[in-house]
């Protein structure tokens, strides 16, 4: 990115600065086109998937920068497109009127660098001038050892090279320069600087924003434009919040907990499926999804299963592969439902029905998933208490 395509986010930030200084150039782990519509889902999913990194998000004349770590995004920058006054704004650009769709990246950095590298994303503390680079550096080092400093000194020569310490609790964890935009363990794109005649040094600390955790939160669905049809907005609406909670539901399931946890969760969604279909256009389905089931628990007059009877028999046979059959049956039953208006919305909204749809394959695959390993755990489990009688000693005498 050159400098005349960069537009100033704010006062002092780094990443627009006379000679741009970029994040740490790493290997791409994800690139993928998102709809406005997901795109905060999207982009919640990334931060506590894969934990610490960076997002690069294009789309209609903007690239916006959001930096995330311990499963949070930490920092936001628009570094092509509108000015924005700060971070949380320049993540609300992702949901202003604009692109129907971006082109989303993401590169992974090791735990500590992006909590480092959020001093970028705001002004420097301060700014000094090194005649004697070597030893003037090496003194402010110490100086940020003894104070446990965390965040990013730049050092810059003219208007043609630099170089970035990145420091977490006054320990260095990294550098990298114009030379070498990989991250390293070492600080030798920092060391060829010392060796000029005068160096600028710009501290910055960290700064990362605790209010750009409420953006892209469960609580938050605004993630439309203005202009949309009413009834297209609210349902997109609707549906990007029953899949986020879905999601946040289905997340939270560890191997340890029991199958009845599942279908629980599917419950709650399947009903809140349910509701917003009722609500919505009239393409309710006549018979249930082909399960045993859901035939034996269906209402006909009201189109739908019976939650609370197929609870209620769960609950008296008292049989794990019960729960994980009515796993089974809940996922077809949520997949059925949540398409109903899927479909409807792809009539009017064809990308952001893609999208959801693609999100609902997504989340109705780990659900699938985590029954497959429930099951292959019992059978693991049923194989060593019944061992076969070949493996009973030969010692073994019967008679």
């Amino acid at each position: 990115m050159t400098p005349e395509h960069a537009s100033i986010s704010y006062a002092g930030n780094a990443l627009n600065a006379p000679v741009p200084v970029a994040l740490p150039e790493t290997m791409a782990n994800r690139a993928q086109s998102v709809t406005r519509s997901v795109i905060m889902r999207w982009l919640r999913g990334v931060t506590t998937g894969d934990t610490d990194g960076y997002a690069v998000i294009s789309g209609g004349g903007r690239t916006i920068l959001v930096l995330y770590g311990d499963e949070l995004p930490l920092a936001a920058a628009v570094t092509r497109g509108p000015n924005v006054d700060d971070m949380v704004a320049a993540l609300e650009a992702l949901r202003t009127e604009g692109p129907s769709d971006f082109f989303a990246m993401t590169y992974h950095l090791p735990p500590g660098a992006p909590l480092a590298l959020s001093g970028l994303f705001g002004a420097p503390e301060r700014v000094a001038t090194f005649d004697d680079p070597r030893p003037q550096l090496k003194s402010t080092l110490g100086e940020f050892f003894d104070e446990g400093f965390t965040g990013s000194l730049v050092l810059r020569y003219q208007d043609v090279l630099w170089a970035t310490l990145l420091l977490v609790d006054g320990d260095i964890i990294g550098c990298y320069g114009s030379d070498d935009t990989q991250l390293k363990g070492t600080i030798d794109d920092a060391m060829a600087l010392l060796r000029l005649d005068e160096v600028e040094l710009s501290i910055h600390p960290a700064c990362a924003s605790d209010a750009l955790a409420e953006v892209i939160s469960f609580d938050s669905t605004s993630y439309l434009g203005e202009g949309v049809d009413e009834s297209v907005e609210a349902t997109e609406l609707a549906m990007i919040e029953l899949l986020s909670t879905f999601e946040h539901d289905v997340s939270n399931i560890t191997d340890d907990d029991e199958p009845r946890v599942l279908v629980t969760c599917l419950i709650s969604s399947y009903q809140s499926a349910l509701a917003l279909v009722q609500e919505g256009p009239e393409i309710i389905p006549s018979a249930p999804p082909a399960h045993p089931l859901l035939d034996s628990h269906w209402l006909p007059e009201q189109r739908a299963v019976d939650t609370q009877s197929l609870t209620h028999t769960l609950e008296m046979a008292a049989i794990p592969d019960a729960w994980l059959a009515a796993s089974d049956a809940l996922i077809l039953a949520l997949e059925s439902t949540v398409e109903q208006q899927l479909t409807w919305l792809s009539m009017t909204d064809q990308l952001s029905a893609t999208a959801l749809k693609e999100a609902l394959a997504e989340l109705l695959g780990q659900s699938r998933t985590r029954v497959r390993d429930w099951r292959q755990a019992r059978r693991s489990v049923e194989t060593e208490t019944i061992r076969p009688f070949s493996s009973v000693s030969d010692d073994l005498t019967i008679g």
